[in-house]
């Protein structure tokens, strides 16, 4: 083991402050057991003036470096493992302590906590259990639970016995989460039929026949069909969870991170054209570079009808830019004046032209939903802005996993002009590195 190095900040050591106490009682739970005292936690949340005297005096007991006996006192509780619990042996103890005393090192264990975390003492990438803030979805639920496989495994190999006394005989199996093997497998049993009626679907760019095929229920042997209800239920944690569907990612913001993290990107790449395109001349002609095509032996040249099209900003050097990042972001009153709030506005008054941006990092199966959902929400705004006499360009945006080549791909897809040859009216999904555009005209340049 690495020798420990000295901390770089310092352990608090001050007195407990009124929000540590005050914090750590609203967090509490007020259905939580009190201690041998009676005391429960609905009089400290009901009656601010009470907590603040036991703060007072947990101040005092700071400063005197004397814990009070009562709030290092417990009381054992007995709680049956089973119904009709008779012996010692079916009963499970638990310790109850005071609520002054739980306040009071709550207080003390955020404190270790910070300090611990702070000189990096605890590498969170390995201790995630008991730590605040890490909820460990994926990553360690299943080493501290049994996982849902190995359960439903289990369940299956004693309900389904070729034995009939085994069948008969099978328990009830417990676990420590709110769910229950039958039912998990009695879902993923009525999953497997419906994909029978389905039938086999090719993911991803892949044609007819490509990919692994399984069994199908209906044909599948016993032990074909076993080792398809264990991998069923055994698919919730899943890549899938993490990214988009994690209620406690949610809640912590990391999905918030997440959609500025890309969207910085997007309004870099967007300000470092903006800002080059309005020092050019106006009456400078800029174009895309033609781009060199190879011809393999035996293959015919295959010729562009279209001319190469401008940007669309070279119509204008006095294109502003407005972001949704570090505050809210004000629609321009200029163009229309409206309470919603789109991730980016670029626009020029002299062209009297918008572009609004909207960012949505979806799950690979809802680009398309996540695409409707956002031109919907802002259809009424560019109407009203197109009666003003603004030329809107609404562009919902739904980037992949894959950011590859991000500032060419996003100057190309975001500001590439629309015309007769090149738009088309009803939607047009494509992939470009990684981007999924929807109705977007123009090449990737």
């Amino acid at each position: 083991m690495p020798p420990i190095q000295p901390p770089e900040h310092q352990m608090d050591t001050r007195p407990l402050t009124w929000s540590e106490v005050a914090n750590t009682v609203k967090r509490a739970r007020s259905a939580s057991a009190p201690g041998p005292n009676g005391v429960p936690y609905r009089l400290y949340k009901n009656t601010p003036g009470i907590l603040k005297y036991l703060w007072k005096l947990m101040k005092v007991a700071w400063r005197k470096e004397s814990i009070p006996k009562a709030w290092r006192r417990a009381g054992g509780i007995l709680i049956p493992k089973e119904k009709n619990s008779s012996t010692i042996n079916q009963f499970r103890q638990i310790s109850l302590l005071n609520l002054e005393g739980k306040i009071f090192f709550s207080v003390v264990a955020q404190r270790l906590s910070a300090f611990l975390q702070k000189n990096n003492f605890i590498d969170t990438s390995v201790q995630k259990a008991g730590r605040s803030g890490f909820s460990g979805c994926l990553e360690h639920a299943n080493i501290i639970w049994p996982q849902p496989g190995a359960t439903a495994r289990l369940d299956m190999t004693l309900a389904e016995s070729r034995d009939p006394f085994v069948r008969g005989a099978a328990p009830t199996l417990a676990t420590g989460k709110k769910w229950k093997p039958a039912a998990t497998v009695a879902e993923a049993k009525a999953a497997l039929r419906h994909r029978d009626i389905v039938g086999h679907v090719q993911h991803g760019r892949g044609g007819f026949g490509l990919g692994a095929t399984t069994p199908t229920w209906q044909k599948a042997t016993p032990n074909e069909r076993w080792h398809l209800v264990v991998e069923e239920c055994a698919a919730p944690a899943t890549l899938k969870h993490i990214l988009v569907g994690c209620k406690n990612s949610l809640t912590q913001g990391r999905y918030t991170w997440h959609h500025n993290q890309v969207l910085r990107c997007l309004a870099a790449a967007l300000e470092y054209k903006r800002v080059a395109t309005n020092a050019i001349p106006l009456n400078a002609q800029t174009t895309f570079p033609q781009l060199t095509s190879f011809i393999r032996e035996g293959e015919k040249q295959w010729i562009n009808p279209s001319p190469p099209v401008s940007c669309s900003l070279n119509a204008a050097r006095d294109w502003e830019m407005r972001i949704d990042l570090s505050q809210r972001l004000t629609f321009p009153s200029e163009i229309t004046v409206t309470n919603l709030c789109p991730d980016l506005v670029l626009w020029s008054n002299s062209c009297r032209r918008v572009f609004i941006v909207e960012l949505t990092v979806p799950w690979e199966d809802a680009i398309d939903e996540a695409y409707e959902r956002k031109k919907l929400r802002y259809a009424n705004l560019a109407a009203e802005a197109e009666e003003r006499g603004w030329d809107v360009k609404l562009r919902p945006v739904e980037p992949t996993n894959a950011l590859v080549s991000l500032r060419k791909v996003t100057v190309a897809m975001c500001l590439q002009p629309f015309s007769s040859s090149s738009f088309c009216s009803s939607p047009r999904r494509e992939v470009t590195d990684g981007w999924r555009r929807v109705g977007w005209g123009g090449g990737v340049s």
